[in-house]
């Protein structure tokens, strides 16, 4: 067996490749790109995100019974001590090498 190896994307990466019908989106071809044959994983806030989105925005009961049948046949990294630790690293390592995944301020100006 060959072992794949997994990459965990973000809410909105996962929505647009998976849940969206937007798969022309010029985004969604980069990041099918980017992902080659990578197994997708998500975080349970990404689980969490989608589905609350699901629910503020009135899906039918067939399109979220869909929206759970393919987060369920996704592989969900929880949360635990490891997992906040990797979070806090990959943070603070981003932060002091001016990296765009650390999220700088947000409309408001106050830091995230």
């Amino acid at each position: 067996m060959t072992d794949v190896e997994g990459t965990v994307v973000d809410t909105d990466v996962f929505s647009l490749l998976f849940v969206s019908s937007s798969s022309a989106d010029s985004r969604a071809v980069a990041w099918r790109d980017v992902l080659g044959n990578r197994r997708v994983l998500i975080s349970f806030q990404t689980r969490a995100e989608l589905l609350a989105g699901a629910l503020s925005r009135n899906w039918s009961a067939q399109r979220t019974a869909r929206l759970t049948e393919l987060l369920n046949r996704t592989p969900t990294i929880h949360s635990d001590v490891e997992v906040v630790g990797a979070y806090a690293t990959l943070t603070a390592e981003c932060r002091a090498s001016g990296h765009g995944l650390y999220p700088t301020r947000r409309s408001g100006g106050s830091p995230r």
